[in-house]
């Protein structure tokens, strides 16, 4: 008997949704916007930066003291310098990465192992398949966050799926 995999592939739909959108925002953001703003936290990049670097610790293995922070983009996002930040090819490029990953991960599930017990991230939920949402809930989060303030700039947004 085939295992059920309905939830997972839903899941994994609902995650490239989101990237969709983030791929969007990303190309939509004028080049000279990119690592600007006048509040410093909404800096478009400095989101992207923590987006994918937060889905990548949920997707991986690792506890929070393994997980190599700073790995992805080569500093911590809330730290980094504007000009430290990665261009938007490096973001693309990572963001394809990351989405790989999760897409990677999601494929050797099937519907019982969202069930499983989740170890790695507890205050996610006391199972697999509430940390996947949960991780989706954070991406859709800042997407709406730098969604808003490219709002507030008057620069064109992506769009919802």
């Amino acid at each position: 008997m085939a295992k059920e995999r309905r939830m997972v592939k839903a899941i994994e739909e609902q995650f490239h949704r989101v990237f969709f959108t983030w791929r969007e925002e990303i190309k939509n953001v004028p080049t000279k916007e990119w690592k600007k703003g006048d509040i410093d936290y909404l800096i478009p990049a400095r989101h992207l930066v923590h987006i994918l670097e937060v889905a990548d610790f949920y997707v991986s293995d690792k506890s929070v003291d393994e997980y190599e922070w700073g790995k992805l983009f080569g500093g911590d996002w809330e730290e980094m310098k504007p000009r430290e930040l990665p261009s938007k090819k490096v973001a693309l490029e990572q963001l394809t990465k990351v989405k790989r990953v999760i897409t990677s991960k999601l494929r050797k599930l099937d519907d019982k192992a969202l069930y499983g017990k989740e170890k790695q991230s507890p205050w996610t939920g006391p199972i697999l398949g509430a940390k996947l949402i949960y991780t989706l809930r954070h991406c859709q989060h800042h997407v709406g966050i730098t969604h808003a303030e490219l709002r507030r700039r008057g620069i064109k947004r992506g769009g919802w799926r």
